[in-house]
């Protein structure tokens, strides 16, 4: 047990802080270039969760194989935060983009919170022991953690194509607002180099 939580901590602190800087990192250089960069982390970061869970839940016999996949979770899979809310702070209107971020941390929260509330109720339901039965426990746990990643695929790859519609129509607003001042500035010029000939 001492050495669960010893390398559960560990792997927490190394994983977490490496995945979410390198997400941070590749959000700022690579966004510009594709705008789909930020959804492709997201569904990157859920597909390696999906591997993660079954080598963490199902592995029962295995201490290692678990361990294993729960600093994989923690180094890859960490990261999808950032850049989700990145993305729904850029396409969430101005009046309203701090209430939908507060609204996601607290969706986030709440989940986190009534999630062992709806596990020890399906325990009760069932008579399930996590330490006579672990086998169908872990199993229980996988499909709980499994499917939900499933569903989060196609919708962040459908908030990534919002995201980039959106990045483009904002990046050719700037290019034709561009365009406009230099024009002004162009006939700007002429004009006074009209008036200076005719001075």
């Amino acid at each position: 047990m001492y050495e669960f939580d010893m390398l559960s901590s560990v792997s927490g602190l190394i994983g977490s802080f490496i995945c979410t800087m390198g997400t941070a990192i590749i959000c700022d250089r690579y966004d510009n270039y594709n705008y789909m960069t930020k959804a492709y982390i997201c569904i990157f970061t859920t597909m390696i969760s999906i591997p993660c869970c079954m080598m963490i839940y199902l592995c029962n016999n295995y201490f290692w194989i678990s361990m294993t996949g729960l600093f994989i979770e923690y180094l890859l899979s960490t990261g999808w935060g950032q850049p989700a809310i990145g993305i729904l702070s850029t396409v969430c209107d101005p009046s309203v983009r701090g209430t939908a971020v507060s609204v996601f941390f607290f969706l986030i929260t709440i989940f986190g919170v009534v999630a062992p509330l709806i596990y020890q109720a399906i325990f009760n339901t069932y008579g399930l022991n996590p330490y006579e039965e672990p086998k169908e426990f872990g199993q229980m746990i996988a499909c709980f953690t499994i499917i939900p990643c499933i569903i989060a695929i196609p919708c962040f790859y459908i908030a990534g194509v919002k995201y980039s519609w959106y990045k483009y129509h904002e990046a050719m607003f700037m290019l034709d607002v561009w365009g406009e001042m230099e024009q002004w500035y162009q006939d700007d010029i002429s004009k006074k180099r009209l008036y200076a000939a005719q001075m």
